[in-house]
């Protein structure tokens, strides 16, 4: 976590995201990542409501920039809300000496 980033991975299938459901720490931007396996389906066309991120995947693998998450549960969801999940967040661990 040193470089002010941290990331998040997880695949996209047919059948919606695995892991659907990540812890991350409050505060810090994401780089997500996600292998898409079937661009065709509802799931390769994610949402994240609360930061206003619209991502159509693409086969293989994605990087998305989310920003910094505030503590608590952020949703996110295919464009039909037929699968979704969620990044859990939690304060980081304090630094020594900070």
């Amino acid at each position: 976590l040193g470089s002010g980033m941290q990331t998040v991975t997880m695949t996209q299938a047919p059948g919606g995201y695995t892991p659907a459901d990540t812890v991350v720490y409050a505060g810090i931007p994401i780089t997500w990542i996600v292998e898409s396996t079937s661009k065709w389906d509802c799931s390769a066309f994610l949402r994240v409501p609360s930061t206003g991120t619209s991502v159509d995947l693409q086969e293989g693998r994605n990087a998305i920039a989310l920003p910094a998450l505030p503590e608590g549960t952020t949703s996110f969801t295919c464009v039909m809300g037929m699968y979704s999940g969620t990044f859990q967040a939690i304060a980081p661990p304090s630094t020594p000496g900070a």
